[in-house]
């Protein structure tokens, strides 16, 4: 539904699998697996 409604790239900050053209971070994810959000957030900062 918030794919219909909003263009552009979408964060899921608290993600347990990915989803296509969306930026999922959290804990169980493989690229930010037991990361602190914040160190997450800040890996995003860095791209």
């Amino acid at each position: 539904m918030l794919d219909k409604m909003f263009h552009g790239p979408k964060l899921e900050m608290f993600a347990r699998k990915s989803f296509p053209n969306w930026i999922c971070i959290g804990n169980e994810m493989p690229l930010t697996k037991g990361q602190d959000i914040r160190e997450s957030i800040n890996l995003l900062k860095a791209l």
